[in-house]
């Protein structure tokens, strides 16, 4: 009898296989006149195995459904980077202007005339300025109110060949020394008010105006009170005395106030003058108040940034020429 494969029959259920209670299979009848083993045929393959499953159902309403939540833009670490850049190019900056500051303008050219000039037109926004070009006063001949304060240029009295003899109008002159000096006289009060910038070529430290040119500074404004009130209009000075009480930086407006020293003895061939460098908007109450144990705070209204006091003498047996108008 031939032996008949059948390994698998299309009609032997495959979930009953490993089933113990699933029914017997029923023997196939089988044909001897076949001599050949016919193929099995198999049942074409159920397409639900390739479908997609459908997804179950949702019971959010898709309108009120909440959104995927977005990536978090990180608003602090780009506003602190660009601080930190921010901050970092300015430091460098003031930095390299502190180490390496712009070169000087060369004296008398068309650049050094318009420093100069600008300076002069801000000098009168100051209400300095303006308070001290308000006040009038009556002319002791006529009666009339005449300005209180008379105003010049410094050195402008003088020639040019006498302004370049001169160490504050010849090497220190133009916007990169004494870029500007405006004088106000008072007659009456024999005190001056004087306003001065100094220029980048004074500088001693970066930044810093040289202890030297302002004490040069302090004897130029305290001899012009001590020669007009000398009858012979001359003098030379002979103690000089600065206490620096803050720094000077160059750029900036500046003004001295000095007059006579009345609290020491004075002669037809001595006086004592004093005064002192300051910045803001009035003048101090009175320079009496003036002492050397004072702070930059002293005066009210003002920042005192120096004191000053000298004595001047005319010389006896020395011929020299006296002081021009407008010195």
């Amino acid at each position: 009898m031939p032996f008949n494969y059948r390994p698998y029959s299309p009609y032997y259920p495959p979930e009953g296989v490993f089933q113990p209670n699933s029914p017997p299979r029923e023997p196939q009848p089988h044909n001897p006149n076949s001599g050949n083993m016919q193929p099995t045929q198999y049942p074409p393959p159920s397409r639900q195995l390739y479908q997609q499953q459908p997804s179950p159902p949702s019971h959010q309403d898709p309108a009120h459904s909440t959104p995927p939540p977005k990536p978090p833009v990180r608003l602090g670490l780009i506003f602190g980077s660009l601080f930190v850049f921010t901050l970092g190019y300015a430091f460098g900056q003031a930095v390299l202007e502190q180490l390496m500051p712009p070169l000087p303008i060369v004296p008398g050219s068309l650049d050094d005339v318009k420093e100069i000039t600008c300076l002069v037109h801000d000098l009168g926004f100051m209400p300095l300025v303006q308070q001290l070009r308000a006040q009038r006063t009556p002319d002791p001949v006529t009666g009339q109110p005449v300005r209180a304060w008379r105003e010049w240029v410094a050195y402008s009295g003088l020639s040019d060949a006498a302004r370049a003899e001169r160490m504050t109008s010849g090497p220190l002159a133009g916007s990169a020394g004494l870029a500007a000096q405006v004088v106000f006289w008072n007659e009456a009060l024999r005190e001056v008010v004087v306003f001065v910038v100094f220029g980048p070529g004074t500088t001693g430290w970066p930044r810093l105006v040289h202890g030297g040119a302002l004490s040069t500074v302090c004897d130029e404004v305290l001899g012009r009170v001590a020669l007009r009130s000398a009858e012979k209009r001359t003098g030379v000075t002979a103690t000089l005395q600065v206490a620096y009480l803050d720094a000077s930086f160059p750029g900036r407006w500046y003004f001295l106030h000095a007059g006579l020293d009345k609290s020491k003895p004075a002669s037809e061939h001595k006086f004592w003058v004093k005064g002192y460098m300051g910045c803001g908007n009035e003048l101090g109450p009175q320079l009496k108040d003036l002492n050397v144990n004072m702070g930059p705070n002293g005066l009210e209204n003002v920042h005192v940034h120096l004191l000053t006091q000298a004595l001047f003498v005319v010389p006896k047996n020395v011929e020299l020429q006296p002081i021009v108008e407008n010195f």
